[in-house]
């Protein structure tokens, strides 16, 4: 395994050691996890680009006639 230095500011550190003694774990261990999650494969925003894409594909619902004007919107 390799060893990696990161710069943080006091206030970050600080947050993220209480964070990760409320998990009862290490600041090192925090960001070993996020760093597996975030290279692990799609993004939840990309899954979620992916479905919404599959679901609009799939939608059996149509889009009628525009029936009023840009005029006729700002009327009211």
């Amino acid at each position: 395994m390799k060893s990696i230095n990161v710069t943080v500011g006091d206030a970050t550190l600080a947050k993220a050691q209480k964070v990760a003694k409320g998990k009862k774990t290490s600041v090192g261990a925090l960001l070993r996890q996020h760093l597996r999650q975030v290279t692990s494969g799609p993004s939840n925003r990309e899954a979620a680009r992916r479905q919404i894409i599959r679901l609009s594909a799939a939608a059996k619902g149509e889009v009628g006639p525009r029936r009023w004007t840009r005029e006729h919107l700002y009327d009211r």
